[in-house]
C-alpha cells in the first residue's frame, strides 16, 4: 500500500505536468495539419411553429472547413448541421445568421460560410374550416 501511495503521490506536480504536455503534444501532432474541405448543406429551421409557413432564401449554403489530415471526410459532411433559429418570429421577412452545429467540436475549424446570413419569410398558414 505504501509503495502505491509513494508511486502515485510523490512528485505529483511533475506527473500532472508531464501528462498535460503529452496531451498537448498529441493534439498538436494529430490536429495540427488541416486540409480544406468544401461542403454544401441545406439550411434547417429550428423552433418552427405549426401555424406558420416558412421559406428560406437561399436554401443551400457552401461551408469551407479545415479538417485534420487523415480524418474521414464522409463522416464530417454527414454530421454537420446548418440552421437558423426562428423562435419567436411572427409574420414578416427576416435576415438571420446561419449557425453550424457538429459533434466533432474542436476537431473542425469553420473557415467560411457563404452566405452567412439568409432571408427567412414567415407567413400564417390559412386556417382550415370545419
Amino acid at each position: 500500500m505504501r509503495l502505491l501511495r509513494k508511486l502515485f503521490l510523490e512528485d505529483l506536480e511533475l506527473k500532472v505536468l508531464s501528462v498535460f504536455l503529452a496531451i498537448v503534444l498529441w493534439l498538436w501532432v494529430n490536429l495540427g495539419n488541416t486540409v480544406p474541405f468544401l461542403i454544401s448543406k441545406e439550411v434547417a429551421l429550428l423552433n418552427e411553429r405549426p401555424d406558420y409557413a416558412y421559406r428560406v432564401e437561399p436554401k443551400r449554403l457552401k461551408i469551407k472547413l479545415g479538417v485534420p489530415q487523415g480524418m474521414n471526410v464522409n463522416n464530417v459532411a454527414e454530421e454537420i448541421k446548418a440552421y437558423v433559429d426562428v423562435k419567436g418570429l411572427g409574420p414578416g421577412e427576416y435576415v438571420l445568421q446561419v449557425k453550424i452545429d457538429t459533434k466533432f467540436g474542436l476537431l473542425l475549424r469553420v473557415d467560411e460560410i457563404e452566405p452567412s446570413y439568409v432571408k427567412v419569410f414567415v407567413k400564417e398558414k390559412p386556417r382550415q374550416g370545419l
